[in-house]
Order: structure tokens, then sequence, then C-alpha cells
């Protein structure tokens, strides 16, 4: 009898309506993971432009432009926060400081300016001494940095000798612009030590974002400050300048210098004779001087302007012919007895030259042609980016 043959299992064919459901629940799957993948993408790309625009854009914005030439915000933050570090070591070093330098930490807008003042002048200074041809090498740098360490050693030199003090009005206070004084090491210092010192100092610099380069640019800019100040100085101070020798009275009403010049005028006395009896009176707010030579810029800031320039126009011998009201508000007679032309004394040429290089320095530092502050909501941009830590 012969096998029956097996019937094979047939799957049953899908509806109309089924087939298309399927196509519908693939492409809803796909347009899922397609969905996904773009929203993930876009978290992505958000993640990456957060990260971005807070490590390399911002940072890279400037705060200020200087001659075109841009100060960027990391490097102002940088040289804020390295600077807010040194005064609250010195505030530790020094615990009668702590209050002082807690006050000036807690104004950063006020710190903030100053120190992109010093960045806007080292860049002004070296755009300068390029102009000019100045160069400073490597070798001058190591150099400088050695000498401020205490390496290699130099014994104390021989005090220089103390000058007298120029004779002027007791009234005026002659100030001079402080000056760095490099501190000598009492004993020899060991290449080793000096580079232990200068790698401290280096360690220190990076906590606060700077880099070794960063600090021998600073160093580096104080000698081109220092080439470019003594470069300039002829310019805009001369050394030899048109300059009077004077005695002058001092009284402390206009009756009384008038009835000196009315017995002048009488020829009763001379005005070395009223010098004199003035020097012997005991009264405090009375008194006679001898200047030596000064300029006029020097005499306008002691007896004002006006008066500067009249003892100018005088002739040797010659006398104010009328009371003079001093800024201390006393009154003066003054007689010019010498008018020439002839060198400034080394030290008051070298303080004078200083000073004028700093106004020099401060116009142009508020030129807004040279010096232009990016703005972000019609306020400078740098103070909304002051760093406020570390703190004391």
């Amino acid at each position: 009898m012969a096998k029956k043959k097996r019937k094979k299992a047939v799957a049953p064919r899908l509806t109309r309506k089924q087939v298309s459901r399927a196509k519908r629940e693939a492409r809803q799957r796909r347009l899922l993971l397609i969905g996904s993948g773009v929203v993930a993408a876009i978290l992505v790309l958000v993640l990456a432009w957060g990260i971005y625009h807070d490590k390399v854009a911002v940072p890279n914005q400037p705060v200020v432009l200087v001659n075109g030439e841009p100060i960027t915000t990391a490097e102002f933050q940088k040289q804020v926060i390295y600077q807010r570090m040194n005064m609250i070591e010195q505030a530790r070093a020094l615990p009668q400081l702590a209050d002082q330098v807690r006050q000036q930490l807690d104004s950063p807008l006020v710190l903030g300016q100053q120190v992109l003042t010093d960045l806007i002048e080292e860049r002004i200074i070296r755009q300068e001494a390029a102009r000019r041809g100045i160069t400073v090498t490597p070798d001058e740098v190591q150099k400088r940095i050695e000498e401020l360490i205490g390496y290699p050693y130099r014994p104390t030199p021989e005090p220089l000798p103390t000058l007298p003090p120029p004779t002027v009005p007791p009234t005026v206070t002659v100030t001079p612009r402080p000056t760095l004084t490099p501190t000598l090491t009492p004993t020899p210092m060991s290449r080793e030590a000096f580079e232990a010192a200068y790698q401290s100092a280096v360690e220190r610099a990076r906590r606060a974002g700077l880099t070794e380069a960063d600090l021998r640019r600073s160093v580096e800019t104080s000698l081109y400050r220092e080439r470019l100040m003594e470069a300039m100085g002829p310019e805009l101070v001369p050394e030899v300048q048109d300059q009077i020798q004077i005695t002058y009275i001092v009284v402390s009403t206009t009756q009384e210098a008038q009835a000196m010049l009315d017995r002048l005028a009488a020829g009763e006395v001379t005005f070395d004779d009223l010098a004199a009896e003035v020097q012997d009176d005991d009264r405090p707010d009375t008194a006679s001087r001898e200047v030596d030579w000064q300029t006029q810029d020097f005499l306008g800031q002691v007896f004002g302007e006006e008066t500067a320039s009249l003892l100018f126009e005088l002739e040797v011998g010659d006398y104010t012919r009328e009371p003079v009201l001093g800024p201390d508000g006393r009154v003066y007679l003054i007689r010019v007895d010498g008018h020439e032309e002839r060198p400034l004394p080394a030290l008051a040429l070298e303080q004078l030259r200083r000073q004028a290089f700093q106004e020099w320095l401060d116009e142009q530092v508020n030129n807004p042609e040279i010096v232009q502050y990016i703005l972000e909501g019609g306020v400078p941009r740098w103070q909304a980016r002051v760093p406020q830590e570390p703190t004391l």
C-alpha cells in the first residue's frame, strides 16, 4: 500500500491590512531611531559648544585693544589671580596688613583696573620700544632674574654720600617717586639654591595659570621700560635748562609785606637788610631763605605758575614789586639772584625724567585712539570678568 505524501505547512498569507500595519510600525521604529540619534547629536554639540565657549572662545576674547593689539580675557584673569595670590601671601607674612589687604581684595573692580592698566602700559612700552629698535636679549633677562633673586652674590656696596636737601620754602615737601631696590643676600648663594628659588617662583606663577614664559616676560618688560625711559629721557627733560637763584622773604600779612616794599622804595633799607631782620624775628610765620638754582616748573609748584613766570622775566638783582600770595596762604617778597642755563643736578634730572616718562605713559593709556575698551551691554567687558578668587 503506497504511503501518502505529507503536505507542507504553508504560512498564512497576511492580509492587506496586516501588511500595512507592519510597514507602518517599521517606519515608526526607523524614525524613532533617527530621532534619538539626532537628539543625541544635538546634546553632544551643545555640550561641546559649551566647553568650547567657556574654555576657548571666552578666554580668547579681548577685553582691551592697544593700537589694535588685544589683551585677552585669559591673560587679564591670570594676572588678577596672580596679584591676588601675592597680596594674600603678603598678608599672611605680615598679619598687621591683613585688614588692608582684605579691603583691597573685596574691591575687585579697583584691583582689576590696576592690573589692566599695568597690562596696557606693558603693551605701549613694548610697541614704542619696537618702533625705536630697542631690544632685550634672553641673556639679559636671565641676568636680571639672577640679580633679583640674589645670585651670584655681590657684597653690599658702599653707601652713597648723603646729599644736603635743597633749600626750599618750609611749606613745600618734595617726595621722590619710589624705586625698587634689589635685596642683597647676606651670604653667598649657590647655584642649587638659586635654581630652587627660581623654581619656587615659577611654581607660584603656575598656580595662577601663568607659565614660566609669562614670568620671564614680566622681567623682560621691566628691562624694556628702563631702556625706553633712558632713550626718551633727553627728549622729555633736557639736561641743560633755564634756571634762577632766588632769595625770598615770607611774612603773614599783605600789609606787612607792603610796608617792607615801601621801605625798599624809599631807600631806607636793602633787600638783604630786610632778609636779615626777618631772619632775626622769632615769629614762626616769618622767615627768609636762599634757594639755589631751580627751574620754572619747580618754582611754579612752590609759588604758583604765574609767580614763577614773573620771576623768570625779572632782571638779576630785581625783586617782586607787589606782595606775592603763596599757595600756603603766606605772603612773599622774592628777589632774583642769578639767571642762566645750566645742567640739572643728576639726582633731580633722574627724578624729573622718571616723572615725565610716567606722565607720557599716562597720556598714552588715557588716549582713546590708542586704547579701546571692548564693551558689552554698554560697560567695559573686563568688569564682568574680574576674578574674585582666591580670598583671604
